[in-house]
């Protein structure tokens, strides 16, 4: 009898010997499992961490190389007409020894050659009319559903081109606000930041005072706007470009090519201003010329210092 309870016991003790190992080691497993877990989750967070990084470096090198001026890249892009903006230089000189501010642009619309002179934020006068048409074209629909009588929007655009009606410059933008002349006016200044023409701003209607703002262009941006129209990437360009043609007022850049060369014009004036934007269809292919003087003191000596800058260019691109 005491043998069967010493076996009992015995066996009972291996027993719980052998339950004790077997706990122990699945808990040593779970624990070690735990740790790899951990370790694994940090390893993974560090990954992360590093991918984040990573990514936000792409992030900073693609805004590091799209930060560039595309502007600046597009003039990089083709060859400056270096020798023509000397010509140019000699013949502004003397109107600028006077104090006025002289800013040229031309450009050969055949392999985008082009001369650059003095571009900046200048008073635009009526080159203003270019950008209000180029945005009634984008706005065609809207505007003519406040047409008073058929085909008065057409009226008004050939109006304001031709004979540079005020009138009818203001009546368009007016639209273009749906009454409000001032929201029309940003919705001008919305296509212009749109088409990248930065210079270029509505602060007014034409002839309105406005001590507080004005209407500004450069020539550079006219030089745009005419290539683009030129080019029939703006809605409406054949149509616009068809008004310059009919352009009455052509006695500045038109005037200094010979009299069977086509051209399609719009000028600007101000008592102490003179502008003119004009595509020439000369012999050799189009080119542009955009004239713009502000703070001038004899007005008729600039025009005529506009037409020489004009028969310069034409003999330089149809030698």
């Amino acid at each position: 009898m005491r043998r069967k309870v010493f076996r009992y016991s015995f066996l009972c003790a291996l027993l719980f010997v052998f339950v004790t190992a077997v706990f122990m080691f699945t808990a040593c497993g779970k624990e070690e499992t735990v740790k790899e877990k951990e370790e694994n989750k940090k390893e993974n967070k560090k990954e992360n961490k590093e991918e984040i990084v990573i990514k936000k470096d792409d992030i900073e090198d693609t805004e590091e190389v799209g930060s560039s001026d595309p502007e600046l890249e597009e003039e990089a892009a083709f060859p400056i007409l270096n020798d023509l903006i000397d010509r140019i230089q000699l013949t502004a000189a003397p109107l600028e020894s006077t104090g006025a501010s002289v800013s040229v642009y031309a450009e050969n619309l055949s392999d985008g050659a082009r001369a650059s002179i003095n571009s900046s934020q200048m008073p635009a006068a009526s080159l203003i009319k270019l950008y209000i048409a180029g945005c009634v074209y984008e706005q065609m629909d809207f505007v003519k559903e406040q047409e008073v009588y058929a085909g008065e929007t057409e009226e008004l655009l050939r109006l304001m081109i031709t004979v540079s009606d005020n009138d009818a410059a203001n009546e368009l933008v007016r639209k273009l606000g749906f009454g409000d002349a001032s929201a029309g006016m940003e919705v001008v200044n919305e296509f212009c930041r749109l088409h990248g023409f930065a210079d270029t701003h509505m602060g007014r209607l034409l002839l309105a005072p406005n001590d507080m703002d004005d209407n500004y262009t450069s020539v550079n941006d006219c030089g745009k706007f005419l290539r683009e129209m030129n080019g029939n990437v703006l809605v409406g360009s054949e149509k616009l470009l068809d008004l310059m043609r009919q352009q009455e007022r052509t006695g500045k850049i038109p005037a200094g090519v010979p009299e069977n060369i086509e051209t399609a014009n719009k000028t600007g004036e101000l008592s102490d201003v003179e502008n003119d934007a004009a595509i020439i269809f000369g012999e050799n292919g189009a080119y542009t010329v955009c004239v713009m003087m502000s703070g001038l003191s004899d007005t008729s000596a600039a025009r005529s210092v506009i037409r020489e800058i004009s028969a310069q260019i034409y003999e330089y691109m149809c030698p």
